[in-house]
């Protein structure tokens, strides 16, 4: 170790600091090939063979030689069951440096990471993809879409709900919470993160932390003007609300909005399983009645008969029939 490195190491006032002085130096020692794979594979959770061509196809015919190099670094270490990956200290170094001085090359990257997990999951189908996968892909995919829309993450997110895969939601949004917390993610897909981890603290009876989460995401979809996803997260918080005159504020505010934006699946739903069923705890039998007829006549327009099969049911329910 030479005197420059070690003088350097002696001022650095943090671990961080440290690993980062040490880490460069050993980087300069490096072929360029080397360092530009190293700097590829540091984008993914982990990689292989196949991820490093994929991330470097400049760099194909040289893959398997590179990988085999790459495992000899001191800070690659075992991904289980997966290959490998960069330690995880010097990989969130090595992100936030290539974010802040190469931000073109960090989406170029992430850019091949996404489809290449995309590809993936391609391969398998969206039901049978496994989950690793289907959370790295979507983890790349919400730096680079610029044009977020949202319905990659909705897909996978509400399907994992609707068949109580709850601990691989959570997995997910803590993934996707690592891009956010380094400012690397737009507004809009912040929001819908934020959205699926209200609903999955929500899933696990967590009332206090789902608000919270909903909140967040409440202030972002409002930031980025989304009636939709405003409406959805009211109706979110309403549904968690203890007080009941509460609760039926917010649900009757995202009812507005849904009619606002001509959205009649969500108005249906609204009134069936939200808005008329607080409005009978309080003992207005009759108004819920009526908003569930209004249910009807819009699940009709749709046509969506499993909402008019609901509501009927209901209806009967409080005649007593």
């Amino acid at each position: 170790m030479n005197n420059g490195l070690l003088a350097k190491l002696a001022q650095a006032q943090t671990d961080e600091e440290r690993t980062w002085i040490v880490t460069e130096s050993l980087l300069s020692t490096l072929s360029p090939e080397l360092t530009a794979a190293v700097w590829a594979v540091a984008i993914p959770h982990w990689f292989n063979v196949d991820i490093l061509a994929a991330l470097r196809p400049e760099l194909q015919t040289q893959a398997s030689q590179l990988y085999e190099e790459l495992l000899t670094l001191p800070f690659v270490e075992v991904f289980p069951e997966r290959g490998y990956n960069v330690h995880e200290l010097t990989r969130r170094m090595m992100l936030d440096r290539l974010w802040h001085e190469d931000r073109d090359e960090f989406i170029t990257l992430s850019e091949r990471a996404a489809e290449y997990f995309s590809k993936s999951n391609e391969r398998k189908g969206s039901i049978t993809a496994q989950p690793e996968t289907q959370i790295e892909w979507l983890y790349h995919l919400v730096v680079v879409d610029s044009e977020w829309k949202g319905s990659e993450l909705w897909d996978v997110a509400q399907t994992w709900v609707n068949n109580f895969r709850i601990a691989e939601l959570e997995s997910l949004i803590k993934t996707l919470l690592e891009q956010i917390r380094a400012d690397r993610v737009a507004t809009p897909a912040k929001a819908e993160t934020y959205y699926w981890a209200g609903k999955a603290e929500f899933r696990s009876y967590r009332t206090i932390k789902a608000l919270e989460r909903y909140e967040a995401a409440l202030a972002f979809y409002r930031e980025v003007g989304s009636r939709l996803g405003e409406a959805n997260t009211l109706q979110a918080i309403g549904i968690l609300q203890e007080n009941l005159n509460l609760g039926l504020e917010y649900c009757q505010a995202a009812l507005e909005l849904y009619t606002q934006i001509g959205d009649k699946y969500s108005q249906s739903r609204n009134l069936i399983y939200f808005t008329s069923k607080i409005i009978l705890k309080l003992g207005r039998e009759k108004e819920a009645v009526d908003l569930l007829n209004r249910a009807i006549h819009l699940a009709r327009e749709i046509p969506y008969e499993v909402f008019v099969e609901d509501a009927l049911a209901r209806l009967r329910e409080i005649q007593g029939q």
